[in-house]
């Protein structure tokens, strides 16, 4: 009797175990869509913008919400220097046009407090560089436009382990990034297209391609989730896990 019920609390322990590592972390998301082109809110537009009805963004939207995420999405042509305050991640989902510099400030004081951000870009126009104010506040620069089927390389970081080649169809290179960036994803060339930034406590996952994370493909979305929820480390410790 005593050997069953050790072997019960054994079996019970597993199984809470395993459910907790595989069990992403839930709080509160901010899709910050304020600078939407047409990829996040599409086909949505000039008669306002309503979550609840049908548009790009809400597959993943979806997803978050039905992993215990409380999701809030930020209306094109809103302000964000307010919005941000609370959120567990900041998903930036593109952009077009310019933000304000309260709203970047907004940006630097929550990943510097211990925010974190999944910084999207899709392709640059030319001469739109330096438009991505966001991006610049952490070292970053979107640069071209770049289509191609997939990702052709990952690199060697928990995030991508095992992962098959992700579809990528169009978006941009990253130019510029700091130093310190861990590179995740490259495409020809070790041209980086996704990496990870650290900033006082918080960090940046930045993507350049935006419409295949809209699909949710999987495992790649629950990894991505789980990076931004775990907290930082060292470089050397990160790769020393794998």
């Amino acid at each position: 009797m005593t050997r069953l019920l050790v072997l019960f609390i054994v079996f019970t322990l597993s199984q809470a175990i395993s459910l907790a590592e595989d069990a992403t972390a839930s709080g509160k998301i901010i899709v910050d869509a304020s600078k939407d082109g047409g990829v996040w809110w599409f086909p949505q537009g000039q008669d306002g913008f309503d979550p609840a009805k049908d548009h790009q963004g809400k597959r993943l939207a979806d997803y978050l919400k039905s992993r215990s995420w409380k999701v809030q999405e930020i209306a094109r042509g809103d302000d964000v220097t307010e919005r941000l305050e609370g959120a567990d991640i900041v998903i930036r989902a593109g952009l077009f046009g310019k933000y304000k510099e309260s709203e970047v400030r907004a940006y630097r004081e929550y990943v510097s407090g211990g925010g974190n951000v999944l910084l999207l870009r899709g392709f640059v126009r030319e001469g739109n560089m330096s438009s991505d104010k966001v991006a610049k506040e952490f070292g970053i620069v979107f640069s071209e436009t770049v289509r191609t089927a997939t990702i052709k390389r990952w690199a060697q970081h928990p995030l991508a382990k095992n992962l098959q080649l992700l579809r990528y169809n169009i978006g941009s290179i990253v130019t510029e990034s700091p130093n310190s960036t861990i590179p995740i994803a490259y495409l020809d060339n070790d041209q980086i297209v996704m990496g990870i930034v650290t900033s006082g406590k918080g960090k940046v996952v930045f993507v350049s391609t935006i419409l295949p994370l809209l699909q949710v493909p999987q495992p790649f979305t629950k990894r991505v989730l789980d990076e931004l929820t775990r907290k930082n480390q060292h470089p050397n410790q990160m790769l020393s896990n794998e």
